[in-house]
């Protein structure tokens, strides 16, 4: 007798995928589960359900999961929603923080619904990706897979960056350790956790856990150098808005190390965001940001060809490595 499927369409947890059959079950149990929330939410979640991300936290956790046949487990398919829904929250809640108007080329949950239904929502997302990383079969690999710790590490990064809000003597270090942690920590996890279901041993699975921090380093520096290089219509949310908010990101923080005078003019009044888009542009800041995007993006390529795996599963890696890295340049990866 076959095991019953849920409401979700799920698969017993020993059923395997290919990839693009993974991901389109990702797809399908996401906008699912946003789609069928109770009554009192559902009006907020499906609204986010109107425009789906890249999903690239997700697509590298099934890619680190394959294994030798390049087949993806059920439960990899499982905590790859859990990994989409707990980013989601993470958005819902940048957006009430940030007064965000716009999110992929929607209204943002505050701006239609108001900053305290959106901080409910985002509590919510958060409950269904926890819920989602309880439906792995052995209670030892949830344990194993650690993410209370790693969304512990995003809301430290996240609070940092709050603590240095207008501080315009923030360092280039304190920049990358606040990417580290609201950024990176999601990717790390993720990667990580692809390993440990795809049954690697735990110091294989370190070097995946490496591999996904540098992604997430490579996808924050090449977000915040497209704060200063690319428009709304390309990116489906404002730009320059980190400034606005008083978020102090690399191409800046570079640019006024050799301007003090502008860091006085700062504490006093802040000059127009035009204004320090020129600064940026005439200090490089943006070339100086791709370049430590570079360390990251050689580092990520060398540590990816270490590891023994089908070409098919580096293949897959490597191109999210890649999107991550050249949409700075607007190239294909």
């Amino acid at each position: 007798m076959t095991e019953k499927k849920t409401a979700q369409n799920q698969e017993p947890a020993t059923v395997s995928h290919k990839f693009d059959t993974a991901l389109e079950r990702v797809k399908h149990q996401l906008s699912h589960l946003l789609k069928n929330t109770p009554p009192m939410v559902r009006v907020y979640t499906r609204h986010l359900a109107l425009s789906q991300g890249k999903m690239l936290r997700s697509r590298g956790l099934l890619a680190c999961a394959m294994d030798r046949e390049n087949r993806i487990s059920e439960n990899a398919v499982r905590v790859s929603v859990g990994i989409e829904l707990l980013h989601l929250a993470t958005l819902v809640h940048d957006d009430v923080i940030d007064n965000a108007s716009v999110r992929r080329g929607i209204p943002t949950v505050q701006k239609k619904f108001g900053k305290r239904s959106a901080v409910i929502c985002g509590d919510y997302l958060l409950c269904m990706a926890m819920k989602c990383f309880s439906q792995v079969t052995e209670r030892e690999t949830y344990i194993g897979l650690s993410f209370p710790d790693y969304i512990s590490r995003l809301c430290g990064g996240e609070l940092l960056q709050q603590e240095n809000g207008w501080n315009a003597d923030i360092s280039p270090g304190t920049c990358l350790r606040i990417a580290r942690g609201k950024t990176a920590a999601l990717f790390e996890g993720a990667f990580r956790a692809g390993a440990i279901l795809s049954d690697q041993t735990e110091s294989q699975s370190a070097k995946y856990a490496r591999l996904g921090r540098y992604t997430g380093m490579i996808f924050q520096l090449t977000d915040d150098c497209l704060d200063y290089v690319s428009d709304e219509s390309k990116i489906k949310k404002p730009v320059r808005s980190d400034y606005e908010q008083g978020v102090f990101t690399l191409p800046l923080v570079y640019a006024l190390k050799h301007y003090p005078q502008v860091k006085q003019q700062i504490n006093k009044k802040p000059p127009a965001k035009e204004e320090i888009q020129e600064l940026v542009k005439q200090c490089q800041g943006v070339e100086y940001t791709r370049g430590i995007c570079e360390l990251y993006y050689r580092k990520a390529r060398n540590l990816l060809a270490e590891l023994d795996i089908t070409e098919e599963k580096r293949r897959y890696i490597l191109q999210l490595v890649n999107q991550s890295y050249y949409g700075i340049l607007g190239k294909e990866g």
